[in-house]
């Protein structure tokens, strides 16, 4: 019977393997697509990726200025969610247990709330503090989403530390911030890699919050590709589309090796 379970567990977990991921090969199919149209098969070409990487197409050329707003605004994100995650991380170690427990609740929330709403709540609650939809108000959300990944990246980390260290750094004259910095902060070094990966990855992507807070007229790259979907979808987009699925591949793939890279396995001394 057991034997029987697993063998359904492995195929379900398969399946939703495939219903995942089959639909991000298909557009990556389709964007060496000789046709202009995103899902009619014409022919295999790369032309749509030599247009865009040259800039010789209307679009390629009107997907620039998305593309290095939502560049700048992902660098951005990163470097702030890594600094407030690892200080958050940090503090809350030596905070007491109820207020960890309050302090985790209110910087989880980001995580667990819905898209929509969390877009809604902060267009709604900048709109009150004066603040206009913009660079600013973008950098400020993102930077609350990322910073909640990052802290999870950065706590587990911490979590290996072992307090004799820090002890002993103590017992040796460093005073409790050079401690932190000569003993902490290099222990944290291949999270805060990590969690800057993701956070980078998490603003550059994100679609539903940003859709609430940009200009019109300054759209980042997932904004502007989603209009141009809705009105006139064409092979370019697919192969925009795929080398931004890639980018992210490689940023959390490199994310999970810096992890790993810094985990202690057992058997190391």
């Amino acid at each position: 019977m057991s034997g029987r379970n697993g063998r359904f567990l492995a195929a379900t977990g398969w399946a939703v393997v495939v219903f995942l991921y089959v639909p991000v090969v298909v557009l990556a199919v389709y964007s060496f697509n000789a046709g202009t149209r995103a899902a009619h098969w014409d022919g295999f070409s790369t032309a749509w990726y030599e247009r865009l990487l040259t800039a010789g197409d209307r679009d390629a050329r009107a997907a620039k200025a998305p593309l290095l707003l939502s560049l700048r605004l992902a660098a951005a994100t990163a470097g702030i969610a890594v600094v407030l995650s690892a200080a958050t991380a940090i503090g809350l170690r030596r905070a007491g247990k109820a207020l960890s427990a309050v302090l985790l609740g209110l910087w989880s929330l980001p995580i667990v709330l819905p898209d929509v709403v969390l877009g809604v709540s902060l267009a709604g609650a900048f709109h009150v503090l004066g603040l206009e939809p913009g660079f600013l108000s973008l950098l400020l959300a993102h930077t609350t989403i990322a910073a909640s990944f990052a802290l999870v990246v950065v706590r587990s980390r911490l979590a290996t530390l072992d307090p004799t260290l820090l002890e002993a750094a103590r017992d040796l004259g460093a005073s409790r911030a050079r401690a932190t910095w000569h003993v902490v902060v290099p222990h944290l070094a291949p999270a805060l890699v990590a969690a800057a990966l993701l956070a980078f990855t998490i603003s550059f992507d994100d679609f539903m919050v940003t859709f609430f807070l940009h200009k019109p007229i300054e759209p980042t790259l997932p904004v502007w590709v989603a209009g141009k979907v809705t009105k006139s979808p064409t092979t370019l987009l697919n192969a925009l589309a795929t080398l931004s699925l890639a980018a992210t591949f490689l940023l959390a793939f490199l994310a999970l090796r810096s992890v790993r890279a810094g985990t202690p396995q057992r058997g190391d001394a």
